[in-house]
């Protein structure tokens, strides 16, 4: 009894008092997290806000103006939530950070990327994440529009192509149990029904010894748009155009594209290639009706961070395209950005080649188009951007 009592009457220790720890390290960690709180604070009220992030290649929120009805609708308290989270101070260490610690969790998914085999950087593209009912509807108006150009042209001088993403193509390298929309097996059934729909998921399969995608970017390479290419122009009877009647040279060696803007972090880095002809046309390109140049590759944004824009000056609604080849051909391209790399290709085929892209043209295409009197027609998307566009009714005006 008397040593029960004695027991009773000795301090219980905690847990942590066990372990050896003390309220003084607690106090310690509390002052470091207040001195970071500190001085995250104190740096952005000192820094200035920045409108373009180099590293992510994007816009960034700026602060938003405070009204009663933004207030009251709630806008401006999310406003506000994504100008902080895109000004705060060093913001490229923490998606750095956060990719190294998801990658070292073994996390195979970051931001909407898989980090892949072999280096790779891959756009996840889920079941979830396509939209039917807008692929559908943009179908439609795809097909309207092909339906009323094979009716003028003919069906020999239409074709469409939309290409696949790096993760429908190299499945291979995709995180096991990655869940992936079956972006072949629709191309595949729509290049049945109508052959005027090129069945890239098939021409790509079978030329992926080659690096077809980037690693660090969601476009194709210069070598998965020469392979279908070749398809697209023994499809419109035009000359065969062997890898021998091409020069291959190297434009940069370290590109780091969108995928590696959107992650920071990438274990290679790409090459940007040009092919040339070894008899070249002459070639006189005009960008928006303004700018002119006798080349079809940008080489001034090869030191800028959107070093892809070296195809034919990056994004613009119109790019026109002519040369000395005097055929009589003329030929549409309604695009997205695959289509650059792809018309530095094609364009040495035909007298003229124009391309248009819906983001940003307001003329009406059925004025554009009989303005000009093309003799081919050919829509170049990507597969998941044609999915997702907004503009696809353009195709009817």
């Amino acid at each position: 009894m008397g040593n029960k009592k004695k027991e009773d009457s000795l301090p219980k220790l905690s847990g942590r008092e066990k372990e050896g720890e003390s309220p003084v390290r607690e106090k310690w960690l509390s002052i470091l997290f207040v001195l970071l709180l500190s001085v995250l604070t104190a740096a952005s009220l000192c820094k200035p806000d920045q409108e373009l992030s180099a590293d992510e290649n994007r816009k960034l929120a700026q602060r938003p103006r405070l009204s009663l009805a933004s207030l009251f609708s709630g806008t401006y308290g999310e406003d506000y939530e994504s100008y902080l989270a895109d000004q705060i101070p060093f913001r490229s260490l923490w998606i750095q950070g956060k990719t190294g610690i998801e990658r070292a969790l073994q996390k195979k998914e970051v931001n909407g990327v898989y980090l892949a085999a072999d280096g790779y950087l891959m756009e996840a593209h889920t079941p979830s994440s396509i939209e039917e009912s807008r692929l559908e509807q943009n179908l439609e108006y795809l097909k309207s529009f092909v339906e009323d150009q094979k009716s003028v042209l003919g069906e020999d001088h239409v074709r469409v192509i939309l290409v696949p993403s790096a993760s429908a193509v190299l499945t291979e390298k995709l995180p096991a149990f990655a869940q992936e929309y079956d972006q072949l097996g629709f191309l595949s059934q729509l290049s049945e029904e109508d052959p005027v729909f090129l069945n890239t998921g098939d021409i790509l399969t079978a030329a992926k010894e080659q690096q077809i995608y980037y690693r660090t970017d969601h476009h194709w390479t210069m070598e998965g748009a020469f392979a279908v290419y070749q398809e697209w122009a023994r499809s419109i009877g035009l000359k065969e155009q062997d890898q021998e009647v091409w020069q291959t040279s190297v434009l940069k060696e370290d590109f780091l594209g969108t995928l590696y803007s959107k992650v920071l972090w990438a274990s290679r880095k790409d090459e940007l290639k040009a092919y040339r002809r070894l008899e070249d046309p002459v070639y006189h390109v005009t960008y928006d009706r303004k700018e002119i140049s006798d080349q079809l590759f940008s080489e001034q944004w090869l030191s800028q961070k959107d070093s892809y824009s070296v195809y034919l000056d990056g994004n613009h609604a119109l790019t026109e395209i002519r040369t000395d080849r005097g055929n009589g051909r003329r030929l549409l391209i309604v695009k997205d950005s695959f289509a650059h790399c792809f018309a530095t290709l094609a364009a040495g085929d035909f007298e003229e080649t124009d391309l248009v892209d819906f983001r940003y043209l307001n003329l009406p295409l059925s004025q554009y188009r009989k303005e000009k009197n093309f003799t081919d027609v050919l829509v170049l998307y990507s597969l998941p951007g044609f999915a997702e566009d907004p503009y696809a009714a353009y195709f009817l005006r």
